[in-house]
């Protein structure tokens, strides 16, 4: 799970020491049961015949897909696992892209418009609070565009014990969505290994629980916080800040990979 780093920053690091299964990062088998949950939650409220239980409903048959592809991962041996690997990879991609926020090229766009004597519920306050984002991921995406906005430079430290660097900086994701990152971070990298991706992502961490009527709490805020992650396949619509690569006993920033960056004031 992502750990705690700072107010609004939680980071995801690779394992420095050996792995349990050959080839597979550690953070993967975790990331496809958090993945499979964030998900089939986001799209029960509004379809529930899709996720219900019955064998032929959708959300029943990703669950299968998720669980065969799990096995496969941690039965295989050395290669035996790739393929398992790179189709869970492919499948939590492209389940990230369809069940991202919603927002529409064109098209009818609506508010909630309020009247004397309404009864406000939480679903029309979440209707306005939803439209208001909405305007605002539209607004970033058609005058900026999505990248890196400033800062976020990446930089690995060869002489300690292989520790990578990341300046505090903004950035709008493919959502257009804003992610801040408000303090630097550093994270540990393996001793070898294939390239990786240091990647940002925006975050959202239900917090301050409060009683219900049901006994089970309740969250009453959202921290929009961000995720920096070592990784080595790029999940939609995480930011790729940088490439690393390994040579000769030593990570260094890859200086031919070309980031997304919004030029601010550019024509």
């Amino acid at each position: 799970m992502p750990e705690y780093l700072h107010p609004g920053v939680y980071v995801e690091e690779i394992d420095a020491g050996p792995r349990r299964i050959e080839g597979v990062p550690a953070s993967t088998l975790a990331l496809i049961g958090r993945a499979l949950h964030n998900e089939l939650r986001r799209v029960a409220p509004g379809t529930p015949d899709w996720t219900d239980s019955h064998d032929a409903d959708p959300g029943v048959t990703l669950i299968e897909l998720f669980a065969f592809l799990t096995e496969g991962i941690a039965f295989g041996r050395q290669t035996g696992a790739a393929p398992y690997r790179k189709a869970a990879t492919r499948a939590i991609a492209a389940l990230s892209r369809l069940a991202g926020p919603c927002v529409e090229a064109g098209g009818t766009v609506r508010r909630p418009s309020f009247h004397a004597g309404q009864l406000i519920d939480a679903a029309t306050l979440q209707a306005k609070q939803d439209y208001l984002r909405g305007l605002q991921q539209r607004h970033n995406l058609e005058m900026h565009g999505f990248g890196i906005v400033r800062g976020l430079a990446v930089s690995v430290d060869a002489i300690a014990d292989a520790h990578l660097h990341v300046q505090p900086g903004y950035a709008i994701d493919a959502y257009g969505r804003e992610i801040l990152l408000p303090q630097g971070v550093t994270l540990a990298l393996p001793q070898a290994g294939e390239p990786k991706y240091v990647t940002l992502r925006r975050w959202e961490v239900p917090c301050m629980p409060v009683p219900s009527l049901g006994g089970e709490p309740i969250f009453s805020q959202i921290e929009e916080a961000c995720l920096v992650t070592v990784v080595e396949t790029v999940l939609e619509p995480a930011i790729a800040l940088a490439r690393l690569l390994y040579a000769q006993g030593e990570w260094a920033v890859d200086a031919s990979f070309g980031a997304s960056h919004i030029w601010r004031g550019s024509a």
